[in-house]
Parts: structure tokens; C-alpha cells; sequence
């Protein structure tokens, strides 16, 4: 049971650095992307408003995804594999 205890330990642990890591990414990916779009589009407003405006529905919908993408697939991925190692 310990080392059952211990790998999903440092798996919690290692996938909440990934999912840290991811998050600040691609929020800088999109802040990016979204100042080159003002550039085209959003000149009657400040930059720092009409970014800050877009970047917020980008969060909201990376907030329910990226939990489920960075810790349910491996989790799901695991299982899978015990099971079909040990059942099959």
C-alpha cells in the first residue's frame, strides 16, 4: 500500500507542476495573441482593458478543460493499464 501511496504522491505532484506550467503558458500564448488582434481591431479602447476583457472568457473556459486534460487522462491512462494488466 505505501508505494501505491508514494506514486500517487509524486504524480499528484508532478502533474500539478505540468498544470502550472501549461496554465502560464498558454495564457502568455494567447495575451499575445490577443494584443496582435487589437492592433486590428480593438484601437477605439485601452489595450489593457480590451485584453484583459477577451483574456477572462479564454480563463473561464481553460479553467474546466485543462484540469480535466492534465490530471483526468493520465488518471484515466493508469487505471486503464492496471486494469489490463492485472484483469485481462
Amino acid at each position: 500500500m505505501l508505494p501505491f501511496l508514494r506514486f500517487f504522491l509524486i504524480g499528484a505532484i508532478v502533474l500539478a507542476v505540468i498544470y502550472g506550467v501549461l496554465w502560464l503558458v498558454l495564457r502568455e500564448r494567447r495575451r499575445d495573441i490577443l494584443e496582435d488582434d487589437w492592433e486590428t481591431q480593438g484601437k477605439g479602447s485601452p489595450r489593457d482593458t480590451w485584453v484583459n476583457r477577451r483574456l477572462a472568457v479564454f480563463n473561464q473556459r481553460r479553467s474546466r478543460l485543462l484540469p480535466i486534460v492534465v490530471f483526468g487522462l493520465p488518471v484515466c491512462l493508469v487505471l486503464w493499464i492496471i486494469y489490463m494488466t492485472n484483469f485481462r
